[in-house]
C-alpha cells in the first residue's frame, strides 16, 4: 500500500462520533432520584432522632413529660416479648443506616462498560444528601453510645463471669 492510497483511504473513512447520551441520561436519573432520597433518609431518622430527644429532655436537663413516660413504658410493654425485644433497637438502627446508604447511594454513581473494562464512578455533591447521611451517622453513632452505655453493667458482668473459664 503506498502513501497516496493510505491517505485516500483515510479520508474516505468515517470519522468516530463519541456520545454522551447514556451518560446524560443516567446523571440526569441519579439527580432526579437524588431528592428523593434525601426526603426518604430525613424520614427515617425522625424515630431515632425522637427517641433521643426525649432520652435527653429527661436524662440530661431533666423535664419530665408524661409522652416520654409513654413511649418508655411502651417500649418497656415491647421488651417483654421475646418475638418483639429486638424490634425498638432494630428500627432505631436500621432507620439511620438505611438512610445513610440511600443518600450515599444518591450522590454516587457507578457506570461499568462492558466494552473497554472501565468502570466509571460519578460523584454529585448534593448538599441535601450531604447533610442527611451526616445527620443520620450522627444520630447512628450517638444512639449506639446510648445503647452501650444504658448496657455497660450487663456488658461487665458478662465481661467477669467469661474471665472465670
Amino acid at each position: 500500500m503506498t502513501k497516496e492510497d493510505f491517505l485516500q483511504k483515510l479520508e474516505t473513512m468515517s470519522k468516530p462520533y463519541v456520545t454522551n447520551d447514556d451518560q446524560r441520561l443516567q446523571l440526569k436519573m441519579t439527580l432526579t432520584n437524588a431528592q428523593r432520597s434525601s426526603r426518604i433518609g430525613y424520614l427515617l431518622i425522625t424515630l431515632p432522632c425522637l427517641f433521643l430527644l426525649g432520652v435527653l429532655l429527661k436524662y440530661y436537663f431533666n423535664l419530665n413529660l408524661g409522652v416520654i413516660e409513654v413511649i418508655e413504658n411502651w417500649m418497656y410493654g415491647i421488651n417483654q416479648n421475646p418475638f418483639l425485644k429486638f424490634l425498638m433497637p432494630l428500627v432505631l438502627t436500621l432507620g439511620p443506616l438505611i438512610g445513610m446508604g440511600l443518600n450515599l447511594l444518591a450522590i454516587s454513581h457507578f457506570v461499568f462498560n462492558k466494552k473497554t473494562l472501565e468502570l466509571q464512578i460519578n460523584l454529585k455533591f448534593s448538599l441535601p444528601n450531604l447533610v442527611a447521611f451526616f445527620v443520620s451517622a450522627g444520630v447512628l453513632f450517638v444512639y449506639v453510645i446510648y445503647l452501650i452505655s444504658q448496657n455497660f453493667y450487663q456488658l461487665q458482668h458478662f465481661y467477669e463471669h467469661s474471665k472465670g473459664y
